[in-house]
């Protein structure tokens, strides 16, 4: 997932599993501005007009829950340019795949590469530690 630098990104994650997932994103923290309780469904075209957000104080956390069968939906700046992974807590869960990489800010990135000479210095320092 790319992202741009000052965007507002809402995430909808669904959890189809009987089991709590521990998600964390790094390089942020998330307002939850929904979270369904066990059993509530997930959210898709035809649920989500009937969802109720917290939109006058919501939690603020870089880690949450998402109920079993249920779901969450979680707001954040993109004002960290870097690559961020968003994954599962659960590590057997994380080596299964559940996990995704947010890019934010990409012509950033490259350009603070470039500027740095940072790219040229991976093999550099690849090959000292070798």
């Amino acid at each position: 997932m790319h992202v741009e630098n000052d965007e507002i990104i809402d995430l909808i994650i669904n959890n189809i599993d009987f089991a709590p997932h521990p998600f964390h994103l790094h390089g942020h923290h998330v307002w939850i501005l929904a979270q369904g309780k066990r059993n509530d469904g997930y959210v898709n075209e035809t649920t989500f007009d009937n969802i109720k957000y917290n939109l006058k104080n919501p939690i603020y956390r870089d880690t949450f829950t998402i109920n079993p069968y249920s779901y969450v939906i979680v707001r954040f700046r993109a004002d960290n340019p870097g690559i961020w992974m968003l994954h599962c807590h659960n590590d057997w869960h994380l080596q299964l795949g559940m996990a995704t990489v947010i890019v934010e800010s990409p012509t950033y990135i490259k350009e603070f590469y470039t500027k740095h000479n940072l790219i040229n210095q991976i093999p550099i320092q690849c090959h000292h530690h070798s």
